[in-house]
């Protein structure tokens, strides 16, 4: 690995600027910063052989301790990371690419209720099952509001990755509604009613004020959010670009047993990719309207899932989006977009995502046993086709059912399925 570093460096200040495929498309990335894992068996001082031939500096390891944050020159990171890739001691390494919530805010003035629960049964399904304290649901967006009545009494401990402390309050609004979605408390006399009356909130901040959070953030924030007892992460944003970090510890949650849940994202395009939804062990979810046809602006493609109501606006509070829980205090929606505070409309797959973990919530509350794979085949085959019969890339496969979920755990055990094989149910 030394003697190929020499090499390189020599080469390093002829070529840089050419390296890199003219026709590549790539998300926007942090000025200066890659992400760089090592082949195993490097050591300290292989790394800071490769970091010198480059001229990078170390800045930190991720949490995982598998991958290193490097600084690097401004405007090199692609053509830095494309030479790294050859390198026999470097496994892979990528920019420090930028995602963001995926909430689609609309230009215009107006919003109404949670018409949402009626076109999935929410009501007939809480008559079998409110859902239990014992799963969590981590929230891993723009943080939350800790003092707002439908969040806090069931809200635990968090982290902010932007801040680098333990106060995730929530400066952007994002993530307040998605968690109002997913778990907002139900029942109480206020506001508006959760997916999962029961599951706990853990609010992991990784984009700031607004809505916008680097990869290296993000990827902390999941395996964070594992190591602290999460059992379904939430993960209501997106970027146009797969990142080899995110996707690895997207697995290391899969395979701790942990629901991964992904919003498809609200780019309607020919190039429908969007990361994390597309990652692989991610539950994609897309949108649909109040009229169960799918939102005009919701992401499609093969790794389409499944479909939630994620709402339809045309103006500013208008009825047709999702209501949910917003800041009680002044953040950059209120400041920046008019919404109001505590509660309001917003549309996105952002929003469809959390009714989906509030389902897997539901459906691990009355069926523990069952594994991630098995909880999301279980929503899939009790979804209503809207499309083509079977899956299909706007819908896959379908608009969820709470009710039918519900209702078929029973019907699995007693049928006497066992865990790991749904496909056969």
């Amino acid at each position: 690995m030394r003697s190929s570093t020499v090499v390189i460096a020599i080469v390093l200040g002829f070529c840089l600027a050419a390296v890199g495929d003219a026709g590549e498309t790539h998300g926007d990335f942090a000025p200066g910063e890659i992400l760089v894992r090592l082949q195993a068996g490097a050591d300290a001082a292989d790394a800071e052989c490769v970091r010198a031939a480059y001229g990078a500096a170390f800045v930190r390891t991720l949490l995982s301790g598998k991958v290193e944050l490097w600084k690097v020159s401004a405007g090199l990171e692609m053509a830095t990371c494309d030479l790294l890739s050859t390198e026999p001691g470097v496994q892979w390494a990528e920019p420090n690419f930028i995602y963001h919530a995926s909430a689609t805010v609309p230009d215009d003035p107006a919003f109404g209720n949670q018409w949402g629960h009626a076109r999935i049964s929410s009501t007939a399904a809480w008559d079998i099952e409110t859902g239990s304290d014992r799963i969590v649901i981590a929230i891993i967006d723009s943080g939350i509001d800790p003092g707002h009545p439908d969040l806090a009494a069931k809200t635990v401990a968090g982290y902010d990755f932007v801040g680098n402390d333990t106060d995730p309050t929530d400066l952007n609004g994002h993530g307040t509604h998605v968690a109002g979605v997913a778990a907002g408390i139900t029942d109480n006399g206020v506001g508006v009613a959760g997916m999962s009356w029961g599951a706990r909130i853990m609010p992991v901040r990784v984009l700031d004020t607004y809505g916008s959070g680097y990869n290296s953030d993000i990827t902390d924030g999941i395996t964070w959010a594992v190591a602290n007892g999460a059992d379904i992460l939430n993960l209501s944003l997106g970027g146009p670009t797969f990142s080899q970090a995110m996707q690895d510890e997207v697995n290391a949650a899969h395979a701790a047993g942990r629901l991964v849940v992904a919003a498809m994202g609200n780019d309607r395009t020919n190039n429908p990719t969007d990361y994390p939804a597309a990652c692989d062990n991610v539950f994609a979810v897309a949108a649909t309207n109040r009229y169960d046809n799918y939102a005009p602006y919701s992401q499609y493609g093969s790794h389409c899932d499944i479909a939630a109501p994620g709402g339809e606006m045309s103006y500013l509070h208008d009825s047709n989006g999702v209501y949910s829980t917003m800041p009680t205090y002044s953040c950059y929606y209120h400041t920046q977009w008019g919404y109001s505070l505590s509660y309001d409309y917003l549309r996105g797959t952002s929003q469809a995502a959390p009714f989906v973990s509030g389902l897997a919530a539901l459906v691990w509350s009355r069926a523990g046993g069952l594994s991630p794979d098995d909880v999301q085949v279980l929503i899939e085959n009790t979804a209503t086709d809207r499309g083509p019969a079977g899956w299909d890339e706007d819908y896959g496969w379908g608009l969820i059912d709470a009710e039918a979920a519900l209702l078929a755990t029973d019907h699995i055990f007693s049928d006497g399925f066992e865990t790991g094989d749904m496909s056969a149910w």
